[in-house]
């Protein structure tokens, strides 16, 4: 398996984190209100949460894009769908409203996007090996 040379970037780290809080939070807040009426559902959807809050985090840290492509597809989606289905009103929504819905957006790009070059195509992304280790590999 082929490593990299370089370690992952602070600003990679924290996106990570935030974007794994950001996501679990309304998750668990759902799962607490909504456990009184069914349990199998809620619980099968905080599993399927875990599971991709888990994997885009592991993935965006050993630097893989698919985190950030599925970021994208996501949003997209959600777009269209609803300039699809009319509920994607513009006009009504105020500067302030439209600056809060996509400036999380905005920092998770910002943040991950100049490393995209360092970042590989693998699907969980490819582990860290410092200078020191691959000199005595080649020696």
């Amino acid at each position: 398996m082929k490593r990299r040379a370089h370690r992952t970037p602070l600003s990679i780290w924290i996106i990570a984190a935030i974007w794994s809080l950001g996501a679990l939070a309304p998750a668990l807040r759902w799962t607490m209100n909504a456990w009184s009426t069914g349990g199998g559902a809620v619980v099968a959807l905080l599993v399927v949460t875990l599971v991709f809050v888990i994997y885009h985090a592991v993935a965006l840290v050993r630097l893989s894009r698919w985190p950030i492509v599925l970021q994208v597809a996501t949003i997209a989606w959600s777009v269209i769908g609803r300039a699809l289905t009319g509920n994607f009103d513009v006009g009504s929504t105020s500067v302030l409203g439209l600056l809060l819905m996509w400036a999380p957006f905005g920092v998770y790009l910002a943040c991950t996007l100049p490393h995209w070059r360092k970042m590989s195509w693998a699907l969980f992304g490819r582990p860290y090996r410092p200078a020191e280790d691959r000199v005595e590999v080649f020696t």
